[in-house]
């Protein structure tokens, strides 16, 4: 049985958003006997593995929260919960079970909520992935991809579909969520999505984004400059060849 407790990181000590602060008191609303336990600075050790160590330097705390969360699960069991999960029913029909998780779409799995007890071997599996590994700007080590790589196939493993915590799918998440909510949604993960960076839109193709974000977080890195300006042009100039082709 799960206990009765929900995770939830916050590291980088910025304020919380309007849409966050409304996801969690829906927590609280909806699991009035649950214990809320935010994990940051002061309660995780952000030197625990080089990754998380790494991440944080780098500001990237979203990267943190993906070690973080495995840890609080591993240590004291409990129900993790993105800041951006909004609950609209309660999580008491998902304890009685060892561990959960939730598939986003039918060929991937989602870390926006976990469920386990203490201890659980496939926590201490997932956490040792980040341990045998660097964190880098780039790089492929993201919650999702450790998920899927490690327990997609598991045929034992306790798999919700996507009508119960991730209905609206992420191309659809501007549109009104309500025509999007089954009988057996539980919540709804609202894509905020601060996670990404200018490398992960540029492995999905979005250069606009990945050129926004670049100038949000790099602009006085002359480094940085030279490596999307390069990128940019070699884009530009592949645009233009196919066109006068």
């Amino acid at each position: 049985m799960i206990p009765k407790v929900i995770h939830y990181c916050w590291f980088g000590r910025g304020k919380m958003s309007a849409l966050e602060k409304r996801c969690l008191e829906s927590w609280k609303e909806h699991c009035p006997d649950f214990e809320i336990k935010e994990w940051n600075e002061g309660n995780f050790d952000i030197a625990f593995c080089e990754f998380t160590k790494e991440a944080y330097r780098l500001k990237k705390y979203a990267f943190v929260s993906d070690v973080a969360r495995l840890y609080a699960l591993h240590q004291e069991g409990g129900i993790y919960l993105d800041t951006d999960m909004l609950l609209i029913d309660s999580l008491n029909s998902v304890l009685a079970t060892d561990f959960f998780i939730g598939k986003e779409n039918e060929k991937s799995l989602n870390g926006a909520i976990i469920g386990a007890i203490r201890g659980h071997s496939y926590l201490k599996a997932l956490i040792g992935v980040y341990q045998d590994n660097k964190f880098e700007l780039g790089g492929k080590i993201t919650i999702p991809m450790v998920l899927n790589e490690c327990l997609l196939t598991n045929r034992e493993l306790r798999v919700y579909s996507s009508e119960v915590f991730y209905p609206v799918p992420f191309n659809r998440k501007h549109e009104n969520h309500q025509k999007f909510i089954k009988d057996n949604t539980i919540g709804i993960h609202l894509w905020s999505h601060s996670w990404k960076d200018k490398y992960t839109y540029l492995r999905e193709r979005k250069y606009i984004k990945a050129f926004k974000s670049f100038l949000k977080e790099d602009v006085f890195r002359l480094r940085e400059y030279s490596f999307l300006g390069v990128f940019f042009i070699r884009t530009i100039k592949s645009a233009w060849v196919k066109i006068n082709w």
